[in-house]
């Protein structure tokens, strides 16, 4: 959520160029957790828990979209 508002913020100039990418790539980008997610996936499946496996990825995605949404939302409403 906070990338997707960060990302509509910068796109309605609420928070500058230099805000836009320090907050982006460096504090959202610091906040990530790809790496801990695929390895959850890959051991899922590993241990062939693959229906768990799919499941954690299709609901992960989805909320990760939902929240970028509202996040540009919510950014598009304060600017």
């Amino acid at each position: 959520m906070l990338l997707g508002f960060v990302v509509q913020a910068g796109a309605e100039n609420g928070i500058g160029p230099h805000g836009h990418a320090l907050l982006s790539t460096g504090f959202c980008g610091a906040l990530s957790t790809w790496s801990t997610f695929s390895h959850e996936i890959l051991a899922m499946t590993s241990a062939r828990r693959a229906t768990a496996a799919a499941g954690y990825l299709l609901v992960t995605v989805a909320l990760g979209i939902g929240l970028s949404f509202a996040g540009a939302a919510a950014a598009t409403a304060l600017w």
